[in-house]
């Protein structure tokens, strides 16, 4: 018997904003590059950021992704926030339901301390799936060399568009359970981006 989940993104609560982050990581030249993506409880997107950085492994780029992504919610006055994190390591340091290695001590621990300075932040581990459009910024940024942080209104890369509209369709995950059907928004998604191809 074939098990399926359907996995999609889902918005925050009323006055909560959910925030996607992700690092990519490059080991031939020691890089590392960030991605987020800040939205509303409208589906509505706030900002969106990429970073290049040095990096010494695939986790360390996950981890000052995250911390980038709360110190530019920090800056923008958000108070209540859904952090939601496809790593399942980077979850357990952040959440202090394990020890981070000493080499990313220094940066959990930055992130744990802004994730205090919001009136509530709460970290959820996702599937990865659910993460593509922040996974693009950060493999899109190893390539490039600036920090740049995105309004609604900026001239965004139209792949990440797409892919951020695919990500609030439901997606079905092979090997879990189906929960339930396409939703009438989601048909509409897709028929939309179907259009556009």
């Amino acid at each position: 018997m074939d098990v399926e989940t359907i996995v999609k993104w889902d918005l925050p609560p009323p006055g909560c904003f959910k925030i996607n982050s992700d690092g990519a990581f490059n080991m031939q030249i020691s890089k590392g590059g960030g991605g987020f993506i800040i939205r509303t409880e409208t589906e509505n997107l706030f900002c969106a950021g990429v970073a290049q950085f040095m990096a010494t492994l695939a986790l360390h780029a996950e981890a000052i992704a995250l911390l980038e992504a709360l110190k530019e919610a920090i800056k923008r006055g958000i108070s209540k926030a859904i952090v939601e994190i496809d790593s399942q390591n980077l979850f357990s340091y952040v959440s202090s339901q394990i020890e981070p290695p000493w080499r990313l001590q220094n940066i959990i621990n930055r992130c744990t301390s802004l994730a205090k300075h919001l009136q509530q932040c709460i970290f959820v581990k996702i599937y990865r799936e659910v993460n593509r459009a922040a996974d693009y910024l950060a493999r899109h940024e190893l390539n490039s060399r600036s920090k740049l942080v995105f309004d609604p209104i900026s001239d965004l890369p139209i792949d990440f568009v797409r892919i951020l509209f695919e990500g609030s369709a439901d997606q079905i995950r092979p090997g879990s359970q189906t929960s339930r059907p396409l939703s009438v928004r989601s048909l509409l998604i897709l028929l939309l981006l179907l259009l556009l191809r």
